[in-house]
């Protein structure tokens, strides 16, 4: 691919109607719960109610039904292509398997047999949602564990942000995990007024912002992993959310039942209807191709494909932001990408600032190519300069944006995490973490005062003032007081544009050091899991002896190579907790290994940075 310096060309408007989709060859008498690409070749999944399974090699253009070997009722209620030679199908029979692109499955056995969901962590383990609870396997599904359970309820989503947490649904509710799986805990209601909403779909944005769809409350989002949800309901006109997808260039699609499609490009604030024709058919689910092609199964109307594409616009940024001092002149460009088979023309540009300035309003990229759009930032006067740049063109958003922020002559505090966790601390212990608070814009930033409820929260910082791009260092300290689960606001009172700004303080209690844990006597060897896992760079190794001895604790890489020998030491029976530091190693698959007389035993970590 190539980058182009801007060059402007003269093009007529070209922009389309919202009549954006048009039907596929796929029966429409069969009802469509699930849809899979599989971009090496090219490959369309679709997975039916009572029909079983069928393909498509040619963009929907013919279909054939691949249901050798699979048994039982043929509801499929969804697909993962793990890559070419691993197909998995979930089942109301059970989890499937092909290693040939579906020519034949094979029953895969986990330990139950009605599956609903099916999709890959970050760091690739693959994940199924259950009736009863959440299975995971580590070697590309030839062994499963069960790592969550819900009883009598089934699964109804999993998805993960860029630090591998967890965030499920069941029973309506949402769930989330922050340590892989290990340990759970809900997340916070999504509320109406009085009235609460079941989870139906779920994804995480490029910035771990959190939507999830419900089934009459419209679309939810949180900006905090989970602990609080907001309504983002402008523009939809049905609040049933049958599924939400975002693709590389930031647009968040939602289809709702039984009225149709959505998109958004500003981060959910607001909703655009691009559902036309899709009426009455109860889009059911969703998938892009490797050109922004979009596929919508229904579950009255066969499959769906749109006429336009996704990947033609595809801004690097959605949001840019600039600290100037006022009267400067500052040159900028938007890197903008074409990754279709279409040309993108865009027949007018518009700024709604005029301390943006544009400098072209017409072009066109070819495919798979790309341009710099110039413009400049020219400040008046001290302040905040909310800008935006609109695009009209001939992709889905005939009126794609780019959202300019400047800050001119005043502060700008930057806090790197809006949550901090302590994790486990054992009572009447002091735990230590440091914050960094940078100082983005022109001007000097003045601290006023800090504050926290909770005493067992506490505070210190070096300086009151943080002159332009410096920063200084935040002590945040817990020392719990009894065992318990430990939730705090840190508000920091600033000359910030924003202020007040806050901090979430998080941590659990405990007492884990020696006999006295539980008051119980240690009867047998145990290792547990690391805590949190995946960790970045520090994690907790827990572990029990019943005889006093010679304990030996040591980290071995994915190849066996040995990395570190934590512990080498005569311990007394009892309950202990080591910290490992992984700095300087790089992510991935660890195992530690804990020796005691005849004991041995060795667990998994994840190192994810």
């Amino acid at each position: 691919m190539r980058a182009t310096i801007f060059i402007l060309v003269l093009l007529s408007p070209l922009m389309h109607s919202q009549n954006l989709w048009e039907s596929t060859s796929f029966p429409d008498s069969i009802p469509v719960l699930s849809l899979a690409f599989d971009s090496s070749s090219n490959t369309i999944y679709a997975g039916t109610n009572s029909y079983g399974i069928y393909k498509s090699t040619n963009k929907g253009l013919t279909w054939i039904e691949i249901n050798n070997g699979i048994s039982g009722n043929m509801i499929i209620k969804d697909i993962l292509v793990l890559n070419p030679q691993k197909v998995f199908a979930a089942t109301e029979n059970g989890l499937y398997k092909s290693t040939n692109q579906g020519v034949l499955w094979e029953s895969v056995n986990v330990g139950t047999n009605s599956f609903g969901y099916l999709t890959t962590s970050p760091i690739g383990d693959i994940f199924s949602g259950a009736m009863g609870g959440i299975y995971r396997s580590t070697d590309e599904g030839e062994n499963w564990e069960k790592i969550f359970y819900t009883g009598q309820d089934g699964v109804r989503l999993i998805i993960f942000d860029s630090k591998c947490n967890i965030y499920t649904s069941y029973g309506g509710g949402g769930y989330r995990s922050f340590d892989y799986g290990l340990s759970w805990e809900r997340t916070g209601d999504l509320k109406i007024g009085i009235h609460y909403h079941s989870i139906t779909s779920g994804i995480v944005t490029k910035n771990d912002n959190i939507l999830f769809g419900t089934y009459g409350g419209g679309i939810f989002y949180s900006s905090d992993f989970g602990s609080t949800f907001e309504p983002k309901n402008i523009g939809l006109n049905s609040f049933g959310i049958s599924e939400l997808l975002v693709d590389e260039g930031t647009h968040i699609s939602a289809i709702t039942f039984p009225e149709g499609y959505y998109i958004s490009i500003d981060d959910a604030e607001e909703w655009k209807f691009y559902g036309d024709g899709l009426e009455n058919d109860e889009p059911m689910t969703l998938i892009t191709d490797s050109k922004g092609y979009l596929y919508l199964g229904s579950y009255y109307g066969g499959i769906y494909h749109s006429k336009f594409t996704t990947f033609q616009f595809l801004p690097k940024e959605r949001v840019k932001k600039y600290y100037k001092q006022p009267n400067t002149i500052t040159m900028d460009s938007i890197l903008i990408k074409n990754k279709s088979d279409s040309v993108l023309v865009v027949s007018d540009v518009f700024s709604n600032s005029s301390v943006f300035q544009i400098q072209s309003t017409n072009f066109s990229i070819s495919p798979d190519d790309s341009i710099y759009f110039i413009f400049s930032y020219n400040p008046i006067q001290n302040g905040v300069d909310i800008g935006k740049i609109t695009f009209y063109n001939n992709s889905i958003i005939d009126s794609e944006t780019v959202l300019l922020n400047g800050y001119a002559g005043i502060p700008v505090i930057q806090i790197p995490f809006h949550t901090v966790s302590f994790d486990d601390v054992e009572l009447g212990m002091t735990k230590d973490t440091m914050l960094v608070l940078k100082n983005l814009g022109i001007d000097t930033l003045f601290i006023d005062s800090i504050k926290t409820e909770d005493s067992v929260f506490d505070y210190k910082y070096e300086s009151n003032y943080i002159v332009p791009e410096d920063s200084i260092l935040l002590q945040l300290s817990f020392t719990p007081t009894s065992l318990s689960y430990y939730e705090d606001k840190l508000i920091l009172f600033t000359n910030n544009y924003s202020s007040p700004d806050s901090v979430t303080l998080k941590g659990f209690g405990v007492n884990t050091v020696g006999i006295s844990e539980e008051n119980k006597i240690i009867s047998s060897f145990e290792l547990f899991q690391n805590y949190p896992n995946p960790f970045n760079p520090t994690t907790s190794i827990k572990y029990s002896i019943p005889n006093s001895g010679i304990v030996q604790i040591k980290i071995y890489d994915i190849l066996g190579n040995e990395i570190n020998t934590l512990l080498n030491e005569y311990r007394q029976d009892g309950t202990y907790k080591i910290e490992f530091n992984a700095s300087g190693l790089p992510s991935g698959i660890y195992f530690y290994e804990i020796k005691s007389g005849s004991y041995l035993e060795t667990k998994k970590m994840i190192l994810l940075r």
